[in-house]
C-alpha cells in the first residue's frame, strides 16, 4: 500500500481552550476562562466548545503583525 504524503505544515488559526491558554501563558484553562467570561479574551463558542482564533489573541495582546499592523 502507498504511503500518503504528508501535509504541509499549516500554521493553525483556531485553538482550542488548552492550546489557547498555553499560547497566552495562562496558568491553566480555568484563568482563561475567567479571561473569557470577563471579555478580556475574544472566544467562539461552537456547540458547548470554546474555540480561540490566534488572530484575535494576538490583537487582545496587542501583538503587531509582520506589517506592524494590530
Amino acid at each position: 500500500m502507498p504511503s500518503r504524503p504528508e501535509r504541509p505544515k499549516v500554521p493553525q488559526q483556531w485553538l482550542d481552550a488548552d492550546e489557547a491558554a498555553e499560547y497566552l501563558r495562562l496558568r491553566s484553562r480555568r484563568a482563561l476562562y475567567d479571561h473569557v467570561r470577563r471579555g478580556r479574551v475574544p472566544a467562539h463558542r461552537l456547540g458547548r466548545l470554546l474555540r480561540f482564533r490566534r488572530a484575535e489573541l494576538d490583537a487582545a495582546l496587542g501583538v503587531r503583525d509582520e506589517k506592524g499592523r494590530r
